[in-house]
């Protein structure tokens, strides 16, 4: 017979806290924009949030909503001067072709305004936001549109700079083919530990460094994200397969580094 846990939550924990700050973030962006009033918007989600119990109890719930609200109306107000003017959705239809077949990536690019694309989230940005965030750049660029990409977070905000339609197809033509690859074999996709090792053969001017001593320090880094800590887990700890190189370390994103230090490159 189980136990019935009888323990009050005093704190959301991270996911519900995301949800919470997620939700909130949309309305208060829809009164923004539509010019209604956030006070009452906000009273009504609280009263909802507290009528579903999702809310830790007595005072602790209203001292976490509001600093909730605090943190979702600093970033409403980032976002809400970049979309005030919509524009179409985009559609895309690029062909590619791998290894002598045509694959052709399809589909719409949302949340375009004449600021240019914007992507958020009620969150800190992670390495994987970026990486689709900057595919996402890429595919309006490779059509001629000549616009940045806004990516914002509770954390940062980050813009892509303008890029030449034909070095944006090239890049595209890269992540096409490991993508194409990766249906008949494993890639060592691991985001975090890419990220860090780019970052650490990125010099403090901006300049892109491989030198053998910058390259044995990138991959320090890299083992480190990747491998479990005293306090933290690694990105994939369990990994063994030959395909991620001795001890399941790689050195896949210096392999490729091409058109991940342009990602960063065109970071303003």
């Amino acid at each position: 017979m189980g136990v019935i846990e009888d323990d009050e939550p005093f704190v959301l924990n991270g996911l519900e806290n995301y949800l919470m700050r997620d939700e909130l973030l949309a309305l208060l962006l829809d009164a923004k924009v539509n010019h209604r009033s956030e006070d009452e918007v906000f009273a009504l989600f609280a009263a909802e949030q507290k009528a579903a119990g999702n809310l830790p109890v007595a005072a602790f719930g209203e001292l976490d909503l509001e600093a909730t609200r605090v943190e979702v109306v600093s970033l409403a107000d980032t976002i809400l001067p970049l979309v005030n003017r919509p524009l179409d959705d985009h559609e895309v239809d690029i062909a590619f072709l791998v290894d002598g077949h045509e694959v052709r990536l399809q589909g719409w690019l949302k949340q375009r305004y004449q600021s240019g694309l914007v992507r958020y989230r009620s969150g800190k940005i992670r390495a994987q936001d970026q990486l689709t965030t900057w595919f996402d750049h890429l595919c309006l660029a490779v059509s001629g549109r000549d616009q940045q990409t806004h990516l914002i977070g509770t954390d940062k905000h980050l813009v892509l700079l303008k890029l030449d339609a034909e070095q944006a197809l090239l890049y595209l033509q890269d992540a096409i083919e490991l993508y194409y690859h990766g249906l008949n074999q494993p890639l060592p996709y691991f985001p975090k530990t890419a990220q860090v090792g780019i970052q650490a053969c990125i010099g403090r001017d901006g300049s892109w460094k491989d030198d053998e001593e910058t390259i044995e320090k990138s991959l320090k880094k890299m083992a480190d994200c990747f491998n479990d800590g005293y306090l933290f887990p690694g990105e994939a700890p369990t990994v063994t397969s030959p395909a991620f190189g001795h001890n399941g370390m790689t050195n896949w994103p210096l392999k490729h580094h091409s058109w991940l230090h342009e990602y960063y490159r065109l970071r303003s």
